[in-house]
């Protein structure tokens, strides 16, 4: 199998599912097959037994029937809607192939021969040692609380509509620019390329200058007429600045918008770029929730998402590199939040109506798929814009500024304790700034 893994391996894509569908019966001479695997096939299998059954069909059909992986897969996809009363959910046939294939792990399932040996704990030990220690988000305070981006691993950061999510992967992008080498992978399924490079540009001169931030529509109008610097215009030079420093890097960026990406493509992607760019540091994706699964593969969301934080995973594993994946967060918010008259956010009293608001890890849309799989789950809540959304208009124009704190907290870490963060977050320009630094 060469380095592509993935894209020879079970993930297949949808026109390709219905040649393999076709092509996995017509590999099977069933006739020579155990009469019991013959029965299964012919006959109707209950839902007590089911599991069993598919387990010694998958080790028949990879084993002494030689059918490779696809094959197999494809064989026990159509057996299962066939036979099985009711059939098995598409991911867990897709997991009993996994569990028994002897394929290498870059290939999307099994396990890797060098894995099926004896314990060597001094073998171990060195590996431990020698992998690096971690990517940092640019923000100390993060760092502190155990935010650290591990090869390997998945982070999830969590939060409600408008809440910054996007914004810190761009901040952690920028960051991440000027202290490590290899790709920075942004894959955006929400907007497309020019709106989230004037994002970036946002941030970036956000992060120049806090006294003069520039809105997205701002920067789009300076783009619009041009980019070259205007000495009678500070704000045309700052521009030019930042479009000159993203030129600069450009190399690195790989911003991609893939609004119908699916589970069985990210491998691939992330593969291609691989590839071309020599290493990955970093893959973010904007955001979990809005990647499908292959074309009828899944009727159940939440085995959908199951299907979607593997692959994310997978990526994080097969090219040794962090993930950070945006995850929307349930919209039970501050509508109803009863708030002290003349209350402001300094408000010992507001703080605390408002942590109780805070995002919970149940909140999260197909929670218990997501904490299956992530590492660490970071929590966002923009202080100052759940604030303003309890006040009424007027309120509002009273009371808002220009940056407020945006708190991290910690819903699940699989290493370390749960434990809270502020940063200070600029809602013009999107740039994020830690307080400690």
């Amino acid at each position: 199998m060469d380095e592509t893994g993935k894209e020879e391996g079970l993930e297949a894509t949808g026109d390709q599912q219905e040649t393999e569908n076709q092509g996995g019966q017509e590999a099977v001479d069933v006739s020579e097959a155990p009469e019991w695997f013959r029965e299964a096939h012919e006959g109707t299998v209950a839902e007590a037994s089911r599991q069993d059954t598919c387990t010694g069909m998958a080790a028949w059909l990879l084993g002494p029937a030689g059918l490779n992986q696809l094959d197999a897969l494809a064989f026990l996809f159509d057996w299962n809607s066939r036979a099985c009363q009711p059939p098995m959910g598409p991911a867990d046939v897709l997991e009993v192939v996994r569990s028994i294939a002897p394929s290498e792990r870059a290939g999307g399932l099994g396990l890797a021969g060098e894995m099926i040996t004896p314990l060597d704990v001094e073998a171990l030990i060195q590996e431990i040692r020698s992998a690096p220690e971690g990517l940092s988000t640019g923000f100390r305070s993060l760092t502190d609380i155990g935010v650290v981006l591990r090869p390997a691993e998945l982070v999830v950061v969590a939060g409600r509509l408008g809440s910054g999510k996007t914004s810190l992967l761009v901040n952690m992008l920028l960051r991440l620019l000027a202290s490590e080498t290899g790709a920075l992978v942004f894959l955006s399924l929400e907007n497309p390329r020019a709106s989230m490079l004037t994002k970036i540009l946002a941030v970036r001169l956000g992060i120049d200058s806090r006294e003069a931030p520039l809105s997205l529509d701002q920067i789009r109008a300076y783009l619009r007429t041009g980019n070259d610097p205007n000495q009678e215009d500070p704000h045309s030079e700052r521009l030019h600045k930042a479009v000159e420093f993203i030129q600069g890097a450009q190399e690195r960026i790989w911003l991609l918008y893939l609004p119908q990406l699916r589970a069985d493509h990210l491998g691939q992607v992330v593969a291609q770029i691989a590839r071309e760019a020599g290493s990955v540091a970093v893959v973010f994706v904007d955001y979990l929730q809005l990647i499908g699964s292959a074309n009828g593969f899944h009727d159940r969301r939440d085995v959908e998402i199951a299907t979607v934080c593997r692959a994310l995973k997978d990526v994080a594993v097969d090219h040794k590199c962090p993930v950070v994946a945006a995850c929307q967060v349930n919209r039970d918010g501050t509508k109803n939040l009863d708030l002290p008259a003349h209350a402001t956010l300094d408000n010992a009293e507001v703080r605390q109506k408002l942590g109780q608001m805070r995002p919970r890890i149940h909140q999260l849309r197909e929670a218990d798929q997501i904490g299956q799989f992530a590492d660490i789950v970071v929590g966002l809540q923009d202080l100052q814009g759940e604030f303003l959304a309890a006040l009424t208009a007027e309120q509002r124009e009273q009371h808002r500024q220009d940056s407020g704190p945006l708190m991290a907290y910690i819903l699940k870490n699989r290493f370390g304790d749960l434990r809270t963060a502020e940063l200070e977050f600029w809602r013009t320009s999107g740039a994020i700034f830690d307080p400690r630094t």
